[in-house]
């Protein structure tokens, strides 16, 4: 198989020391020079206690009620993966229902 060029980088766990207060994943997992990226794969800890909730800068975890929805992103379960295709890492931001909760990242490189 040829090489693309292409590079992943060592996968990083993120956690959201406080609940509802969203963190950038930029921030822990590629370090403040590598932003580019051509996909992040982002899986919820196996460990976590409730779910976690991937999105831009606006994410929201907490879930509200029928009524009254207060999320804003996508929630994982613990151990679920979703695969963003993007070319800026620092658009990715992760909130959580329960203190230290988190996700693995791995960055795919262009």
């Amino acid at each position: 198989m040829a090489d693309t060029g292409g590079s992943i980088t060592t996968p990083a766990v993120v956690k959201v020391a406080t609940a509802a207060t969203a963190v950038q994943l930029v921030q822990t997992s590629t370090g403040s020079s590598g932003t580019t990226a051509k996909t992040v794969v982002v899986q919820a800890l196996s460990t976590n206690e409730e779910s976690v909730v991937v999105g831009d800068k606006n994410v929201v975890a907490k879930a509200g009620t029928k009524a009254a929805p207060t999320q804003r992103g996508i929630e994982l379960k613990p151990s679920q993966v979703i695969s963003l295709d993007l070319i800026d890492v620092t658009q990715v931001w992760v909130d959580s229902r329960k203190n230290e909760d988190g996700v693995a990242v791995l960055v795919l490189n262009a």
